[in-house]
């Protein structure tokens, strides 16, 4: 099979999306961002054009909100993204809870939602890249299985680039370091 040159393209997909909380202007402000990373279990990033209302107010403050919405809630997070914080108020779209951190607005129905402060911004081409410690993580019991988060109770949502579309995670395919044990490594 001869593989197809794609070019210098960032394939790395299905991404999650996340409603990133702020306060601007003494309200809250959500705004859907794909490009999220996870660095460790207590780091997270996220790209967020310089020119947006939610980056003016991460370097205000200095802290933020991941709020993992589900898909059910595709049309109001894609809403979210049509609208900029700085002419509309997309609080009225949630039910807004603050936990620990004065300017991290969190969403009600969102399955799992992280209080983070910002540690580093990095500048990279037209965005910023907001490094965050998670401060702390919120969840109800219906999206815990013996405590932990049910990845397919949060059922999050997800967003592909390449095709500009939201997705949605499958199923469990068995268990980390486990599958592995079974191949006979032939050299």
């Amino acid at each position: 099979m001869a593989k197809n040159k794609l070019g210098g393209r960032n394939l790395l997909f299905p991404m999650p999306v996340v409603l990133v909380g702020t306060m601007i202007d003494g309200r809250a402000n959500f705004a859907p961002v794909a490009y999220v990373g996870s660095h460790d279990r207590k780091t997270v990033s996220i790209g967020v054009h310089r020119g947006h209302a939610t980056a003016a107010s991460i370097l205000d403050d200095k802290e933020f909100s991941l709020n993992i919405p589900s898909v059910p809630m595709v049309r109001k997070v894609d809403f979210t993204g049509m609208k900029s914080g700085a002419n509309y108020d997309k609080s009225e779209l949630f039910e807004v809870f603050h936990g620990t951190l004065e300017n991290t607005p969190m969403i009600e129905k969102c399955p799992v939602n992280l209080e983070c402060k910002l540690t580093e911004t990095i500048e990279l081409n037209n965005r910023y890249v907001f490094m965050g410690e998670i401060v702390e993580a919120w969840t109800d019991d219906a999206f815990l299985t013996n405590g932990e988060v049910d990845l397919s109770r949060v059922d999050p949502l997800l967003f592909n680039i390449n095709d500009a579309a939201y997705w949605r995670v499958s199923d469990k395919l068995g268990e980390a370091w486990d599958p592995g044990t079974t191949l006979e490594w032939e050299k």
